[in-house]
């Protein structure tokens, strides 16, 4: 009860003894209608309290710290092995901080937590032996709240080499050989998949995308992800325009700066079809590209994008060499396009050179290819 209140009597009290009042902590007025008949004494007392309390928390004495309390799921259950290791794991959810009204906190969560391991229905002598432990955050390999799973161990010290590419075709889905996947109809432009390739490269692509702007304006746009903010860019495509229809090849979100942009007329042009390119500046990691037209219909096929300022001739991960190749983790066609010049030779190079030159103590893993890399 808070230590001013206001208290009113009705009706009547018969005492024989004494009345004692304590009010923690200050003052109080009684306004009294009736009787109060003492044949004793009423003694008036103001004291401190011995506690009071401007927060609550929902929690037992009884229960463990809240601020050192860590749930988790684990599979305990699991056995180990007698001829081969068996993996066992846990997910742990640190308990918070307890704020309360002045802003401060009643507790603090705590700063460190030790994992442990407890061995159970062990024999006697038997010996067991634990490789491998680690530590990560969220979030694991799974479905987390369901049955989290642990990423593959990777060892202390350890080495990881992603290799550069020759040359590596940023966009993904650049030929349409298996469908639109990536691509979106840009205001109200109408995108299909029409088995009329431009056919410059060995195997011949056999499919491109087909472009109906029923405004100006209207167009088809894909996100180049993976670049590195401040790097200079080079894009291109192949385009049959309708006549009286320009197509214009561009960035308009804002994620790159055009540094310059042109038509070209080079040795694979044929039937029609005219190369568009421009020049970038990433101001993104991801950068969206477009291609927009004026009312008619368009063919978009073999897109291009490169770091630096040339413009190089189209390829993609469809070449029938094995210097060529799509990126790893996705559907060949629909991702981006790796060249590896001499590839075979390069591979046993890199081998080489780590095996001769890796410190001791440290474990180079095997080196990767086809994959995207930040700097």
């Amino acid at each position: 009860m808070p230590y001013e209140f206001f208290t009113v009597l009705r009706g009547g009290i018969d005492v024989e003894g004494s009345i004692t009042i304590v009010v923690p902590g200050g003052d109080f007025d009684t306004d009294l209608i009736g009787s109060i008949a003492v044949s004793g004494s009423i003694v008036t007392e103001v004291t401190d309290p011995i506690a009071a309390f401007d927060d609550f928390a929902l929690f037992k004495l009884t229960d463990p710290d809240p601020a050192q309390t860590y749930v988790s799921w684990n599979d305990a259950e699991q056995l180990s092995g007698e001829t081969e290791y068996t993996e066992a794991y846990a997910l742990f959810h640190p308990p918070l901080d307890y704020p309360n009204s002045t802003g401060a906190n009643t507790w603090s969560r705590a700063q460190y937590m030790a994992a442990g391991f407890e061995f159970v229905n062990v024999a006697a002598g038997a010996a067991q032996n634990i490789i491998r432990a680690s530590v990560e955050n969220l979030p694991l390999v799974g479905f987390t709240d369901d049955h989290p799973v642990p990423r593959a161990y990777d060892p202390p010290r350890a080495l990881h080499t992603i290799i550069h590419p020759s040359r590596l075709n940023y966009c993904p889905n650049p030929s349409f050989e298996v469908d639109l996947t990536g691509w979106d109809a840009l205001a109200s432009g109408t995108l299909s998949q029409v088995a009329t390739g431009l056919g410059i490269i060995p195997a011949g692509t056999q499919h491109s995308m087909k472009l109906i702007a029923s405004v100006k304006g209207d167009g088809a746009t894909v996100h180049l992800p993976y670049l590195i903010v401040g790097d200079t860019y080079t894009a291109s495509c192949y385009v049959q325009p309708g006549a009286g229809v320009t197509d214009v090849l561009s960035c308009p979100d804002g994620t790159a700066t055009v540094l310059g942009s042109g038509v070209l007329a080079d040795e694979w042009t044929t039937g029609g079809w005219k190369r568009l390119w421009f020049t970038f500046l990433a101001n993104a990691s991801t950068v969206t590209l477009a291609l927009t037209s004026g009312v008619g219909t368009s063919y978009l096929d073999c897109v291009l994008v490169e770091v630096g300022s040339l413009i190089g001739t189209y390829f993609d991960g469809s070449y029938s060499s094995a210097d060529y190749g799509w990126e790893t983790g996705g559907t060949a066609g629909l991702t981006r396009s790796y060249y590896y010049e001499n590839l075979a030779v390069s591979q046993q190079t890199v081998q080489d050179i780590l095996t001769r030159h890796t410190p001791l103590g440290v474990i180079a893993l095997a080196p990767v290819y086809f994959a995207p890399y930040t700097q």
